[in-house]
């Protein structure tokens, strides 16, 4: 019967391991945090632009009227069709972000009247919600992903 070649460790000897897993999890954790953040101003971008003035969506014939069934991009120009105008800023300062804990970084609304009028929609304008409708963006997972990544690497270097 042939012996088994090989070689065994003890927790002793991986100690190093304990030291590591620290590491990545502060790498981790602040990576989130600034993920998070990251994400947020991607966000915060998209309803805070120009408001359009009554003329303007008149002539534009109300890209966001329910009439429609959908959004109409077309009028809308480089716009995302989730963007948010800022008239008052009420919808924008509704929106708040923060670390829950090492590994969620949370974005919500706070409720009010303008978070309910947009992003449930009115009786005659279409519902938006710029948090997910950001996140779920093509180019954004592009960039948060490449953020991620090299934020995780810089601070693992840096642990």
């Amino acid at each position: 019967m042939a012996k088994k070649q090989g070689i065994r460790f003890d927790r002793n000897q991986l100690d190093f391991l304990k030291d590591a897993k620290g590491k990545l999890a502060k790498a981790s954790a602040a990576t989130v945090a600034t993920v998070g953040k990251f994400a947020l101003s991607s966000i915060m971008k998209n309803v805070t632009v120009r408001a359009y003035s009554p003329s303007e969506l008149s002539s534009k014939n109300h890209p966001y009227a329910r009439r429609h069934g959908s959004i109409q991009t077309s009028g809308l120009g480089s716009r995302p069709p989730y963007a948010v105008g800022t008239k008052s800023g009420k919808f924008a300062k509704s929106i708040k972000g923060q670390t829950t804990n090492q590994y969620e970084y949370a974005i919500t609304y706070v409720q009010n009247e303008s978070t309910q009028r947009i992003v449930s929609g009115t009786k005659v304008m279409l519902p938006r919600n710029p948090i997910v409708q950001t996140v779920q963006d093509r180019k954004f997972k592009t960039a948060l992903q490449k953020a991620m990544t090299d934020t995780f690497k810089k601070k693992v270097r840096n642990a």
